[in-house]
C-alpha cells in the first residue's frame, strides 16, 4: 500500500493493482479494466473504450461523504479520455465505516492509446487524488 506526498493535491502515480491510502483508513484501488464498445446517451461520446472498476474502502471508523467523487482518464502523452456517464455506475452519496464499494467508470480510449492510460480518482476537496497508470487492454 502506498501513501502519497501530502504537499501535493495528487499522490504520485502508482501502477494498476496497487492501493492508495488517501487518508487514514480510506483507500482506492482499480480492478481489471474491460474493453467495451461504449454507447453514450444524448450529448455523450461513444466508441471503443475501457470500463475501469474503482474500489473505495472505508476503514476509517467514520462514515465518509462521496459527494465530491470524480474520475478522469488520459492516454498516450496526456490526451484526455471522454468519460461516458451513462455507461458508468452511480456513486453512493456516502460510504459507511467498514464498507467498500466498487463503481465502474467508462472512458472512450482508442485501441492504440490503451498501452499507457492514466486514471485519476478524487474523493473531493478534503482528499488528495489517487493516480494510477498502466496498460489497459
Amino acid at each position: 500500500m502506498k501513501n502519497g506526498d501530502l504537499s501535493k493535491d495528487q499522490y504520485g502515480e502508482v501502477s494498476l493493482g496497487e492501493t492508495v491510502n488517501v487518508v487514514n483508513g480510506v483507500s482506492i484501488s482499480l480492478g481489471q479494466p474491460r474493453i467495451e464498445e461504449l454507447t453514450g446517451g444524448p450529448g455523450e461520446g461513444a466508441g471503443s473504450g475501457i470500463v475501469v472498476p474503482v474500489t473505495l474502502t472505508n476503514n476509517s471508523g467514520t462514515e465518509i461523504s462521496l459527494s465530491g467523487f470524480t474520475t478522469s482518464a488520459s492516454y498516450g502523452e496526456g490526451t484526455p479520455a471522454n468519460e461516458v456517464p451513462s455507461a458508468s455506475k452511480r456513486v453512493p452519496a456516502k460510504l459507511a465505516a467498514g464498507e467498500s464499494v466498487s463503481v465502474d467508470r467508462a472512458f472512450v480510449v482508442p485501441a492504440e492509446g490503451r498501452g499507457n492510460v492514466k486514471v485519476v480518482v478524487d474523493l473531493g476537496a478534503a482528499y488528495h487524488s489517487a493516480v494510477f497508470r498502466g496498460a489497459m487492454g
